[in-house]
């Protein structure tokens, strides 16, 4: 047990009794002190035993010059004393040695060690140092000495001339005790990588040209090598070769040349005869040649004998030379114009040839112009196809070859149009009795129709007929195609159509006739004849409506000849629409709503400008007033318990390819009815979201594209902003709306004032005036069952449903009532057409005006919530004359919604 256990143990014994508690701590106090003083002393002594030295720097290794003194140096740190003793090995560290304070050295023993004068001898020794204490030793690792002598350049780099493109070499020869380093120098800056005792380029140029210079270097010392330079030159090079001279005879032809490379450079000219079998040979000064050996020569006084013959200069420098291309000399005359171009007139459409006949020396080239712009090809010819006025003016030919050039005299270039007006005549062939056809001629453009036979087709269907196609008018001839595969062709000249045109007509071969004169203009209805084009709209006997476009030849003996043709789509649920009206949309069942047909009319036009025709087939007739002051027709159409209204316009053959019916603008607002109070005051309240709402739009032809009009369509409004319109392939129209929350923000975009709109290239512009807001009165339901906002019928009994009257449609309105099956009750779900399963849309075009519908039993199914919508809608402004054929409106609208809920 040692002295500290002992303590413990001794401090731990129980004491028995107060009265020794008191003996045995003196005891113990004098214990403890006799302890302590002996244990202290041994506690102490073993506090400073002593620490083993360690290096904090180790010795380095040290390059030097001879005669140059080195050191080596140590740092340990350790209990003191520390005690040195530097050890050498002479061997390369195979083993060391203590060394002693002998010269060379001297420090041996301290943490310096000095070798003086070194000698090369000493090259490799290394040295290292021992260091101990009380604690232990530690030895450090070896610095090594090295002794080199100062390189010594014994070949200098020698300075260089080189051809640009070639290589070049710098080198050096040096010795050295040790091994040598190099580092070539470009000017001051080091080159990469040129690290031996020769450095090359490979191909000098131009930028190569410089001083250099290399640094040889060893461990102990380097030196810098005499600075040399390179220079580059370059051979000569021609940038631009002699031109060709073409010159009179008698006069001064000169060639240059121009060169570049190291000066000085030298010029020597050479020439060629012409037909010669030999080289070129070298020229020197004459009377005749002059500059024969600088950058310019002469020849004078050229003959005819000197044409063809070839020059080029040769230009030489200390390094090298080139040979410029070679140039020839012509001696002759200019061109002569033997036989001028000659003024011509020619038919719009047709072909101009301008012919020019010339002579003269060598090559001759040709440049037409008209007036100062070039046209044409460099020919003696110049053809100019399908003119138009745009080629009518002054031309002229430039004709030239190497000695010069003449330009013509002016001609005259003069395009006629053919007599711009209608020509109407008539067909026969296989396929049957007469018909009718009118060719529309202006500005040497021209269109053909055709249209149905005056008999009804075997089967009970409608004839065919329709718009077949363009004229395509040149100088004499005139050409179109009949579809589908007609090639017809006749002759016309400047006074008119007068020709027989044979071909295919619709697949059969017939003979058509045009012996019509133009439209006169003596006469009302001599005045007024030609091409109309129009549109129609109206409800067929089972109530389904139908639309379509019309086409009809007005002639000036009062005869009028209709081609109808239906776009489809009026065949409601599953009708059957054949022998309804004259504007039958189908000639057989369209179920579907597809569909379509042309049919044709006969009739006449009175003098007081009153028009009828009658429907092949006695399945319907027209009547109608024609405005001579605006070339247009309005009339009405009855038959087979149908009816519906017209209109046409006169149409000029670019309004005959122009496939817009309607532009407008539309302005209306939504309501929504959710019961009626009394009979005649229905609870009605806007539409929350986007109650108003305007839109103008561009709506085409049934079957018409019109998808390409350019520019975009646009409109500007009466502060001059103008705004495109955008194209919807789903619907085929142009349209720019938008939905507001109030009528002042509605009016903000479409305020009351003077639109024009812009119809592609179709139109300048269409004015409508747009007035203040005066929408007509609310469309509402009266009467009927109503409950929780919804008007509840009896789905298996017929229903009538009544609203108020509107006056405004006698002076052009419209009536529109739609039931629309859906399945959801969220009403702006509805309003947006979601979810829609079935639609019945019954609208009524010229029918009278409305107060009620019936819906036929077991049309809507029981137990369903259906949204049904009557709209009421006025023309404010209608322009029917500034782009033909197209009816541009501002319609003012008022739609309220309705809830229809069938009893289960």
């Amino acid at each position: 047990m040692d002295i500290g256990a002992k303590i413990v143990i001794l401090f731990a014994k129980p004491i028995p009794s107060k009265s020794m508690r008191a003996i045995h701590s003196v005891f113990r106090l004098s214990f403890l002190i006799a302890v302590l003083t002996a244990f202290i002393p041994a506690v102490a002594n073993a506090a400073v035993a002593p620490v083993a030295p360690t290096f904090s720097t180790q010795p380095t290794s040290v390059a030097s010059v001879p005669a140059k003194t080195v050191t080596f140096k140590v740092v340990a740190k350790g209990t003191a004393t520390l005690t040195y003793q530097w050890l050498i090995s002479t061997n390369g560290g195979g083993t060391f040695a203590p060394m002693a304070n002998e010269n060379p050295y001297s420090g041996v023993t301290t943490a310096t060690l000095s070798v003086k004068s070194v000698i090369t001898g000493y090259n490799g020794y290394q040295f290292k140092c021992k260091v101990t204490n009380g604690g232990g030793n530690v030895t450090s690792t070896p610095g090594t000495l090295t002794v080199a002598t100062v390189p010594i350049i014994s070949v200098q780099p020698q300075p260089a001339n080189v051809v640009a493109g070639n290589q070049v070499t710098f080198s050096v020869t040096a010795n050295s005790s040790t091994e040598l380093s190099y580092q070539w120098y470009k000017g001051t800056t080091a080159i990469s990588e040129a690290n031996s005792s020769s450095f090359t380029i490979n191909s000098a140029s131009s930028g190569d040209v410089n001083s250099y210079y290399v640094v040889v270097s060893n461990p102990a010392a380097s030196v810098k090598s005499a600075v040399v330079k390179l220079a580059v030159s370059t051979p000569p090079n021609v940038t631009t070769s002699p031109s060709d001279q073409g010159i009179l005879a008698g006069k001064t032809a000169t060639f240059k040349v121009v060169a570049t490379g190291t000066a000085t450079l030298a010029y020597q000219w050479q020439s060629k005869p012409f037909g010669s079998d030999g080289g070129f040979t070298n020229l020197s000064n004459n009377t005749t040649i002059a500059g024969a050996t600088t950058a310019s020569l002469s020849v004078k006084n050229v003959s005819l004998g000197m044409t063809g013959t070839q020059f080029q200069c040769v230009v030489t420098n200390a390094v090298g030379n080139d040979t410029s291309d070679p140039a020839t000399l012509s001696v002759g005359s200019v061109p002569v114009i033997q036989t001028p171009p000659m003024a011509v007139s020619v038919l719009a459409g047709g072909t101009a040839n301008l012919t020019v006949s010339a002579q003269g020396s060598g090559e001759l080239s040709y440049q037409w112009y008209k007036g100062t712009t070039p046209v044409g090809e460099n020919s003696n010819t110049l053809t100019l196809s399908e003119v138009d006025s745009t080629d009518a003016g002054s031309y002229t030919v430039v004709i030239t070859n190497s000695i010069g050039k003449v330009t013509s005299k002016a001609i005259i270039v003069t395009i006629t149009e053919p007599a711009a007006g209608v020509y109407v005549g008539t067909y026969s062939g296989t396929l049957g009795n007469k018909g009718k056809i009118a060719v529309v001629a202006e500005d040497g453009t021209a269109v053909l129709i055709h249209v149905a036979t005056s008999t009804v087709n075997t089967d009970g269907g409608n004839s065919t007929g329709g718009n077949l196609g363009p004229i395509s008018i040149n100088d004499d001839t005139t050409f179109f195609d009949i579809t589908p595969d007609g090639n017809v062709s006749g002759s016309v000249d400047s006074t008119g159509f007068n020709a027989t045109l044979q071909g295919n007509d619709v697949g059969n071969t017939g003979v058509i006739t045009l012996t019509a004169a133009p439209k006169v203009a003596t006469g009302i209805q001599q005045a007024n004849a030609g091409l109309y084009r129009g549109t129609y709209q109206g409800v067929n006997g089972d109530g389904s409506s139908s639309e379509g476009s019309l086409l009809a030849i007005l002639a000036a003996d009062g005869s009028l000849f209709v081609d109808i043709s239906n776009s489809g789509g009026g065949g409601g649920s599953g009708g059957n629409n054949s022998g309804n009206t004259s504007v039958n949309v189908s000639s057989g069942n369209n179920s579907d709503g597809s569909g379509g047909s042309d049919q044709g009319a006969t009739g006449t036009i009175n003098a007081s400008n009153m028009l009828s025709f009658t429907v092949f087939g006695g399945k319907g007739s027209g009547t109608g007033t024609l405005n001579p002051d605006t070339d247009t027709v309005t009339g009405n159409f009855t038959g087979g318990g149908g009816h519906g209204t017209f209109f046409m316009q006169l149409i000029t053959p670019a309004a005959l390819a122009n496939p817009v019916q309607i532009v407008g603008v539309n302005k209306f607002q939504d309501f929504q009815q959710i019961s009626t109070t009394a009979p005649t005051t229905p609870a009605i309240t806007l539409y929350d979201n986007a109650a108003f709402n305007a839109q103008v739009f561009i709506a085409a032809y049934p079957g018409s594209d019109i998808s390409g009009l350019t520019p975009t369509p646009s409109l500007t409004d009466p502060t001059a902003n103008v705004t495109n319109l955008n194209y919807s392939s789903d619907s085929g129209d142009w349209s720019l709306g938008q939905g507001f929350d109030t009528l002042l923000d509605m009016d903000n975009t479409i305020p009351a004032g003077n639109y024009s709109i812009s119809v592609g290239s179709l139109s300048d512009g269409l004015a409508l005036t747009v007035p203040a807001d005066a929408f007509p009165h609310i469309p509402a339901v009266t009467g009927g069952t109503w409950s929780t906002g919804n008007l509840s019928i009896n789905a298996r009994a017929a229903s009538t449903i009544q609203f108020n009257t509107f006056p405004e449609y006698a002076s052009g309105g419209i009536i529109q009532f739609e039931i629309d099956d859906v399945n959801t009750t969220d009403p702006k779900n509805l309003q947006d057409g979601n979810k829609i399963l079935h639609q019945q849309n019954i609208s009524f075009y010229g029918a009278p005006a409305l107060t009620s519908y019936t819906i036929p039993a077991n049309t809507l199914q029981p137990g369903h919530l259906y949204i049904a919508e009557i709209g009421f809608g006025a023309f404010t402004t209608v322009d029917q004359s500034s782009l033909p054929g197209t009816a541009a409106i501002v319609l003012f609208q008022n739609h309220t919604d309705f809830f229809i809920l069938t009893l289960p």
